[in-house]
């Protein structure tokens, strides 16, 4: 099962939920996100948002609430009406004349039909770096390659 914790903070640096963020992911959140908001009496705030699932959600609290200093967290229970499939693959593209490989990730319903792909970060960023163009133009030639493909 899936929940999703929740607590408002203020007086909080974004270096502190940065840390958090990954300190979280690392200890087996599926995501986290932080928004911003505006709290009552004016107060700048975030709102923090963790997707979790629920063996792990009492340690993942506690750790928010021991970086924050927040005073409590909301446990939502959730689930999904549609999980799509995920499977990693690669494909190879040409850029400036070079050959590279670049893994994407396929999203697919549950009767095969293709749902999104998308073109692995630091692959595309190493190719960028490498050859000295943009690196929006290898992730959309690399995506565009898959769908092709795929």
């Amino acid at each position: 099962h899936i929940e999703v914790l929740e607590t408002n903070v203020d007086d909080v640096t974004g270096e502190v939920l940065g840390n958090l963020i990954e300190q979280l992911l690392e200890m087996g959140a599926r995501d986290v996100t932080i928004t911003p908001a505006t709290m009552k009496k004016g107060r700048t705030g975030h709102i923090i948002h963790v997707i979790a699932k629920s063996h792990d959600t009492s340690k993942l609290a506690r750790k928010i609430i021991t970086e924050t200093g927040s005073l409590g967290v909301r446990v939502i229970p959730t689930r999904h009406r549609l999980i799509a499939g995920r499977r990693m693959s690669s494909v190879k593209i040409t850029v400036e004349g070079q050959e590279f490989e670049i893994a994407v990730k396929i999203a697919q319903d549950t009767h095969g039909a293709l749902l999104n792909i998308s073109a692995e970060f630091e692959d595309c960023k190493r190719v960028a770096k490498a050859c000295g163009v943009p690196l929006k133009d290898v992730i959309r030639r690399a995506e565009g390659a898959a769908w092709e493909r795929f």
